[in-house]
């Protein structure tokens, strides 16, 4: 493994929970490069589908590579997380964060895609599509007291680079539902483009 590579860390979690049967995604920082601008710092987050009483083993999966706090994988369960890791030699930050197979959460692993993170189709994993991306990162920025200029800038991105290849009923549907469709709504205007399409 080359130093402080993120994709590669996420191409073992997720080979690590395919290998459990655990379904998963790709989200966050990752996601929001892959669909939108590349950016510096990429942790690794991952939202997961727990059966209960996995957690255990979902730690011992994981031990041999990573700092794993077991207590705190059995909390993120209970609570919705996040789940911290630390890989051992390269340092990355993984958060795994547990959701229930219910409402956009549901709809985010329906809707995931398989994108490659390196050479070769044995590279692919399951990405949170654009859209998923986009209300995911409008939720956390509203969440955040809307002063996250990184989570601003990765909608901005992600909207410009996919623009027309955007399902815009889907985000108008979810942005209302999840409260933040006047931030789409704005970040459409403030990156120019049409949110009516």
């Amino acid at each position: 493994m080359s130093a402080q590579d993120p994709y590669e860390i996420a191409l073992l979690v997720a080979r690590r929970l395919e290998a459990l049967g655990v379904p998963y995604v790709i989200v966050g920082s990752i996601a929001s490069t892959i669909h939108g601008e590349p950016r510096g710092t990429l942790d690794v987050d991952v939202t997961i589908l727990l059966r209960p009483g996995q957690a255990s083993e979902l730690g011992a999966a994981f031990e041999r590579d990573f700092f794993v706090d077991r207590t705190g994988l059995g909390e993120a369960l209970r609570t919705g997380g996040p789940a911290t890791m630390i890989h051992r030699e390269q340092h990355v930050k993984v958060d795994l964060y547990p959701r229930p197979d219910a409402g956009i959460h549901a709809e985010e692993r329906r809707r995931a895609h398989r994108v490659r993170l390196g050479e070769g189709a044995d590279t692919e994993v399951s990405v949170q599509s654009p859209e998923d991306t986009v209300l995911q990162k409008l939720v956390w920025y509203r969440k955040g007291g809307g002063v996250s200029d990184r989570q601003w800038r990765d909608v901005q991105g992600i909207l410009k680079a996919r623009n027309r290849a955007l399902e815009l009923e889907y985000l108008h549907e979810w942005s209302t539902e999840l409260g933040v469709a006047d931030l789409l709504e704005r970040a459409f205007r403030e990156a120019g483009l049409d949110a009516v399409g």
